[in-house]
């Protein structure tokens, strides 16, 4: 089944990439919706900056309570492989679901590619060559669909792509290439505060969590387009 993913407070700005691709530059954050984007065309180009939320639950754009935020852009999180996975058919008739209800509320769709949770090798993390292929196919399948990241909270510490942040940017480098017109987020982070973990918890997890700045680092430095901001 999809994720869900509850409201939280926009703590980074995003900065993303589309148009003309260059070599260098750094890339933006973002964390969990409501989602922040910063649409741009040519590198270096400030834009307005776009509130989001992120939702799984289709029923949200039905809610007179969404409708009086004026908000017109949503995430999804999606398996990878949504499209070329047998298996994943349910969360493609989920998924076909929202991006139903999104369109009849007139909510632009930024679609977040991650892990498939229903696969019970969840933790797997595909090969640039298995993401570009799966990525190309759902391209093909939605090409109504212009908003995306890469990857859903690359740093998350319980999945083993947390230690590879230079294969996250090569999902960037992918998904950038794959699609020209696409507006792709440089990033989406998961760091979470301290009050967002119990206090139980706390301890263990945040000693599981490297720093998010070196990641961010290495993250950048394997960046092979520029995005734009």
């Amino acid at each position: 089944m999809l994720r869900r993913t509850w409201p939280m407070i926009l703590c980074v700005v995003v900065v993303v990439g589309c148009g003309s691709a260059s070599h260098g530059g750094t890339a933006g954050t973002s964390q969990t919706g409501p989602t922040g984007t910063s649409h741009g065309g040519t590198a270096g180009v400030a834009r307005p900056v776009v509130i989001g939320i992120g939702d799984q639950n289709p029923n949200m754009f039905a809610d007179p309570r969404f409708a009086r935020l004026g908000i017109t852009s949503a995430r999804v999180v999606v398996p990878w492989d949504v499209v070329t996975r047998p298996a994943d058919a349910p969360d493609l008739a989920a998924f076909k679901g929202w991006l139903s209800a999104a369109q009849g509320a007139h909510v632009t769709p930024l679609i977040s590619f991650g892990a498939d949770s229903t696969n019970p090798a969840a933790n797997f993390v595909p090969t640039v060559s298995q993401y570009t292929s799966a990525v190309s196919a759902f391209l093909k399948a939605f090409p109504q669909i212009n908003d995306y990241t890469a990857w859903n909270e690359p740093d998350f510490v319980y999945r083993s792509l947390a230690r590879h942040p230079s294969l996250a940017a090569a999902y960037f480098d992918a998904l950038f290439e794959l699609c020209s017109h696409c507006t792709v987020l440089a990033g989406d982070v998961y760091l979470p505060t301290a009050a967002a973990v119990p206090s139980s918890a706390r301890a263990s997890f945040f000693d599981g969590i490297a720093p998010l700045g070196p990641w961010l680092r290495a993250y950048i430095q394997g960046l092979h387009h520029q995005p734009a901001g």
